[in-house]
């Protein structure tokens, strides 16, 4: 909407509003096709989640987005939910997968998808950030792969 008034164009709200459920339509259709796919059987998927600024009930506050992507069926998948970043969200979205592994920067909301902790193994990767690798004040933001249990 913002692009729109910027671009110096005149419409009603009520306009740009009916665009937006239109629109949403049609990707409800293909939202649970991507979703298939980027979940398929023996897929190994990177999740990450970040904040965003979000406008609720006239009020700024910090929410949360998260990101899915299968690298080898080259998806990417964002979600929201409510702005949440519990483990109900993650869990949601996954459902019954069948996914070999969800790779993740080390958040305890992947490692405890049920309410036991789930198998762990952190992939190759120095600890020390004087090699160069890791920005500094980020040590414990390492990477690691969860293996699903099946």
């Amino acid at each position: 909407m913002v692009r729109l008034l910027n671009n110096r164009m005149n419409m009603s709200r009520n306009t740009v509003y009916n665009w937006f459920v239109k629109g949403s339509k049609h990707l409800n259709k293909v939202l649970p096709i991507l979703k298939e796919k980027l979940l398929a059987k023996g897929a190994v998927v990177n999740c990450d989640e970040t904040w965003c600024r979000v406008k609720v009930a006239g009020k700024y506050g910090k929410k949360y987005i998260w990101c899915m992507v299968n690298k080898e069926a080259k998806i990417a998948v964002y979600f929201y939910e409510d702005g949440s970043r519990g483990r109900k969200v993650l869990r949601d979205f996954l459902g019954e997968t069948k996914i070999d592994a969800l790779q993740s920067d080390g958040f305890n909301v992947y490692m405890y998808l049920d309410n036991e902790l789930v198998d762990t193994m952190t992939v190759e990767r120095k600890r020390s950030s004087s090699a160069g690798l890791l920005p500094t004040g980020r040590k414990n933001m390492l990477p690691m792969t969860i293996g699903i249990k099946k």
